[in-house]
């Protein structure tokens, strides 16, 4: 899901899922950093919000992880200054919160963000078979 106002773009999200082979012995499961491009022509500049879900079991629904996510900005162009508000974050299912970092620009331009996504899971958890899944979105607002 994007919601972004007409004056911005994103780019470079990833369209096919990344799999990642769990490995039992870590309690975070790191996957690649991807890339997102944020611009925008806005003369106030943006606010970017990523947002990241719990993990949740396709074979059982009911097993849930938290999920952790971070932001860096790798580069910009553009007269905008980006400002990392939230770098890091992550969801706590048992109540039911995601996970939000943030950003804000002060001018019209475009910032690259390198976005990470683990998979957190208590060594000793009985993981079920079959796949863990989350969604990461982004919301752009106007300044």
């Amino acid at each position: 899901m994007l919601t972004f106002p007409s004056t911005a773009t994103v780019e470079g999200m990833q369209s096919d899922p990344i799999q990642l082979t769990f490995d039992d012995t870590k309690v975070e499961q790191q996957f690649p950093l991807q890339r997102w491009s944020i611009g925008s022509s806005n003369n106030n500049g943006v606010e970017v919000l990523f947002t990241a879900l719990p993990f949740t079991s396709t074979q059982e629904p009911g097993f849930k992880s938290n999920t952790k996510i971070s932001i860096a900005l790798a580069s910009s162009t553009g007269p905008a200054t980006w400002n990392i508000q939230t770098g890091i974050d992550q969801t706590d299912y048992t109540i039911n919160k995601q996970a939000n970092t943030s950003a804000l620009s002060n001018n019209p331009g475009k910032g690259v963000f390198d976005v990470g996504v683990s998979c957190l899971v208590e060594l000793g958890t009985l993981v079920p078979s079959g796949s863990l899944q989350t969604q990461v979105f982004a919301t752009v607002t106007a300044r």
